[in-house]
């Protein structure tokens, strides 16, 4: 029961996550938003994970998991451009449809390793969130393809909780959140002096930008990372992605509200298709659950 509120909660937090990355992209620019993200995210492990873990006899996993947080460079980025096109909404709809295709996909591996059979449900479910997905999209007048790059942060958001949760296994959560932050400030040096952010932090100096913006994201982002990772040990891919959504659907509805995004009746109507699709998709596991009882 605890895994399955704390699976909701994250997906609240994956809301208030793309709310306040775009809107401090919106306000300072990109890069510097994902500079202020991940350094309150490293600063944040440094205070709060302080104390050193005891070496425990771990499993050996492959170097390029520690990779997983670079790949937050490119969520953050997408995130932040669909947000300014659609608002919160439009983000996570696109982020689940990449979710439940990358569940759908893990699931159809295990299902080929093992020598049995993916279920009907299972591929109705991923078409139907598709869909949904896609049809809140070009209700939002955007194109097909801004449409596709929204599901990518959710491909790779799924791929980056596997990781991460791979690092847990081998080198344990202290080190596994040290990586995932602290790797992105090696891609990020260059890229900041490549391209001056002077301008965006006399903005941030002045007090021009709201604190709660500058570390809103970075905060909520650990929460996640950590979470999540621990999470996607204890449930299944599609049940998990099934539980952050409900989360995320409740804090997008909030937020685009607060902010006087309007909820028409096509969101709804896309927002059903979503929902039934989740359903579907675990109508199976309830029918073997219901046989096993009776």
């Amino acid at each position: 029961m605890i895994n399955i509120i704390l699976a909701i909660i994250t997906g609240l937090c994956i809301s208030g996550m793309i709310f306040f990355n775009g809107s401090l992209s919106e306000s300072i620019g990109n890069l510097p938003s994902l500079l202020f993200i991940h350094l309150t995210g490293f600063i944040l492990t440094a205070l709060l994970f302080i104390r050193k873990q005891p070496n425990k006899k771990r499993e050996k996993k492959s170097n390029l998991y520690l990779l997983a947080g670079i790949l937050g460079i490119v969520v953050v980025t997408i995130s932040n451009l669909i947000f300014s096109k659609g608002g919160v909404l439009l983000t996570l709809s696109g982020t689940l449809a990449g979710q439940v295709l990358a569940a759908f996909v893990m699931e159809s591996i295990r299902h080929k390793n093992d020598d049995t059979k993916i279920g009907v449900s299972k591929i109705i479910s991923t078409v139907l969130v598709v869909l949904g997905a896609s049809i809140l999209g070009l209700k939002s007048h955007i194109s097909v393809i801004w449409i596709l790059l929204s599901w990518i942060p959710g491909i790779l958001i799924l791929i980056q909780s596997y990781m991460n949760s791979q690092n847990i296994l081998s080198i344990g959560f202290r080190k596994t959140l040290i990586f995932h932050f602290g790797t992105v400030f090696i891609v990020l040096i260059p890229l900041v002096l490549l391209n001056p952010i002077g301008s965006s932090m006399i903005k941030v100096f002045s007090g021009e930008v709201p604190i709660p913006f500058l570390i809103g994201g970075g905060s909520l982002a650990l929460f996640v990372v950590s979470i999540g990772s621990y999470l996607l040990l204890k449930l299944k891919p599609i049940i998990y992605v099934l539980l952050l959504y409900s989360g995320q659907l409740i804090g997008a509805l909030v937020i685009d509200y607060i902010v006087g995004i309007p909820l028409s009746l096509d969101k709804l109507m896309s927002m059903g298709i979503i929902v039934i699709g989740l359903i579907v998709g675990e109508y199976e596991k309830f029918k073997k659950g219901m046989l096993r009882e009776s």
